[in-house]
């Protein structure tokens, strides 16, 4: 007996070193953890946009609700930082920089990122409120304090009408380095009661103290294409790339049409010029992209979709775009993966970033484990490892499973990625509060 436990023994040493000396799966296996648990109350709640970070390593976003506001039920919203723990195994500590009151300064801040001005003054839009007409969103400013833990202040920069400069401005914003800002809405524009949104400019004044200047560069129409655009991403050249969503009614597998679009919109001098890069068929290359578009060295663009992708039973997949060799050409798709709606996850509602190696890193809203949420899952942190050789697959590796516990569930956006430092996102919901159905959202790291 001794010498068959012994046996055992040695055995089960020996098949985990080769497990960890081979494959490395024991000792790389991801690391997460729960920064913080949204309470629903002045803290906010329902974080649904992505973080930024500073040079000091704080975390920033925004809560769809929550806050002090009044206006809004539940709350209006708020603009947050997280500060990392003094000494290893600390807790981070949030502050609340800024509370929506609803009107006018607006309520609900938007989907999307956040931008960081030279002076380290944040940017972003509320979808709603304002001072202009019924409340149709605006563009903002926090200026940061002139001394150390000071108020930060709210300058509402623009109040969309909801005429041919568009209305509800619902994703994140881009800024170039003239300090321009560049976004989208999704309601109006030139088409009017036809339309489904803008891609706007909004330029500083040239004097201190004066207005900033909107500027419609394209009013997107209803059907034609798909519907309301999606956040976009701005290159060296000054030209902006983005996608647009499917009408969800009319784009079905027998009937692949209205699907939705990449587009591009370039810059000519005074003039902007939208080019159509691709246009999506539902069963066969996927339907209704959801993400903004980022973009490799080699100027392929990535994205995801929320659509049927390759056959009916899939939900969602990332996507590649690659260039033409002659400009006049369309450019060419190929589905990096499939997502089965199962435990590799579901619904990608957001952009994919890289890493050095090639890898890509986002999440899904639905899929994981099948017994959260009625059987829809509460989503995943993926990873998609590009392949060894040309032409064979990518392959895709769940970094993270959301369930029922605190760690949240249902991760809205994607990750940021700081050198040296772990990924870090929000999920919209869990997190154990009962002040929200299903829980008040997190902030959350994982070590790939």
């Amino acid at each position: 007996m001794v010498a068959t436990r012994s046996f055992g023994s040695s055995l089960r040493l020996l098949v985990l070193a080769v497990l960890i000396c081979v494959s490395g799966t024991l000792a790389a296996a991801p690391r997460y953890a729960s920064l913080y648990s949204f309470q629903g109350g002045s803290d906010g709640a329902n974080p649904i946009s992505f973080l930024i970070a500073d040079k000091a390593g704080n975390l920033y976003g925004t809560t769809y609700a929550g806050g002090t506001g009044t206006f809004c039920q539940g709350g209006c919203g708020t603009v947050f930082r997280l500060r990392p723990p003094t000494r290893e195994g600390g807790q981070w500590t949030e502050t609340v920089l800024y509370s929506f009151a609803g009107n006018p300064d607006g309520y609900y801040p938007s989907s999307g990122h956040l931008v960081f001005d030279s002076s380290g003054n944040l940017y972003g839009a509320t979808q709603f409120g304002g001072s202009a007409g019924f409340g149709n969103g605006t563009i903002y400013r926090l200026s940061r304090p002139t001394k150390p833990d000071g108020a930060w202040t709210e300058t509402v920069l623009y109040n969309f009408t909801d005429g041919n400069d568009g209305g509800v401005p619902a994703n994140g914003l881009v800024m170039d380095p003239a300090g321009n800002l560049y976004g989208t809405t999704n309601d109006s524009g030139a088409y009017g009661q036809n339309g489904a949104g803008t891609l706007f400019e909004l330029s500083p004044p040239t004097e201190p103290g004066g207005a900033w200047t909107e500027n419609t560069l394209f009013s997107f129409e209803q059907i034609k294409d798909g519907n309301e655009p999606n956040e976009v991403t701005l290159d060296a050249e000054g030209n902006l790339y983005g996608t647009r969503s499917a009408d969800n009614i009319l784009c079905t597998p027998n009937n692949p049409r209205h699907c939705g679009t990449a587009f591009e919109l370039k810059h000519e001098g005074d003039t902007w010029h939208m080019r159509i890069l691709h246009r999506f068929t539902g069963a066969s290359d996927g339907s209704s992209p959801s993400s903004g578009l980022i973009s490799d060295n080699k100027g392929n663009l990535y994205g995801t979709t929320v659509g049927y992708g390759g056959n009916t039973n899939t939900t969602g997949m990332v996507f590649e775009l690659t260039p033409p060799g002659d400009a006049t050409e369309p450019w060419t798709e190929t589905q990096i993966y499939l997502f089965t709606g199962g435990t590799d996850g579901s619904a990608p509602l957001s952009d994919v970033i890289f890493d050095e190696a090639g890898n890509i890193y986002s999440t899904t809203f639905y899929g994981g484990d099948m017994s959260c949420a009625v059987g829809f899952g509460c989503g995943v942190v993926f990873k998609l490892a590009p392949p060894v050789q040309q032409g064979s697959s990518w392959t895709e590796s769940v970094l993270h499973t959301f369930g029922e516990g605190s760690d949240g569930q249902n991760p809205f956006t994607g990750l940021i990625r700081i050198k040296g430092r772990p990924l870090y996102g929000t999920t919209a919901d869990g997190g154990g509060s009962a002040a929200c159905n299903g829980g008040c959202g997190t902030v959350f790291e994982i070590v790939p």
